[in-house]
């Protein structure tokens, strides 16, 4: 089991779809070239970006396409996902489909996963700072994969603390010994 972070809109403007209607969305409004189930590697899709977004250039284009891959190809059902919701609360779920693609939908949320929504109203007090600061980076969609991250989400899907990392008490006895001196 993985987990990874996929946030709903640099202002959060997916997020109230996402959590009523059970989904993952990304955006990326103006690829409108279909499903991005068919470019089956990261320079597939990083040709899509490039066509929809000719005026990025090569770093945005290519961090974006390894995004959208992750999101396409790498997450998986069964794996947990945290949505940092702009109320300060997080969301954690247990993802539940494959990627789809939904033309209808309105434009942000065509690129879409089916999610089942465990707990919603995570505080973030509950969570300990070092995976706090690891939800926090500004990508859309990345993995969680540091100090026993997957195992931390799954308690934190089961309403329970984050219990922190594995190694916390090792290290912090690395900081605390005094030391000692040769007699």
């Amino acid at each position: 089991m993985r987990a990874w972070v996929v946030r709903a809109g640099e202002n959060g403007e997916r997020e109230r779809t996402a959590l009523d209607e059970g989904l993952l969305l990304v955006g990326w409004d103006r690829l409108r070239m279909g499903d991005l189930a068919d470019a089956t590697t990261r320079d597939g899709i990083r040709a899509a970006v490039t066509a929809a977004y000719p005026e990025e250039g090569p770093y945005t284009v290519g961090n974006w396409a390894g995004q959208l891959h992750r999101f396409v190809h790498q997450i998986r059902p069964g794996d947990l996902v945290v949505l940092p919701a702009r109320s300060g609360l997080v969301a954690v779920g247990r993802v539940t489909g494959d990627y789809e693609y939904r033309p209808e939908a309105a434009d942000g949320m065509r690129h879409a996963r089916r999610v089942d929504w465990l707990v919603t109203d995570v505080d973030r007090q509950s969570v300990q700072s070092d995976l706090l600061d690891s939800m926090g980076s500004l990508l859309t969609v990345f993995e969680l994969s540091r100090f026993g991250a997957a195992e931390r989400v799954a308690a934190l899907s089961e309403g329970k603390p984050d219990p922190g990392r594995p190694d916390a008490d090792e290290f912090a006895a690395t900081l605390t010994e005094p030391t000692r001196h040769a007699q």
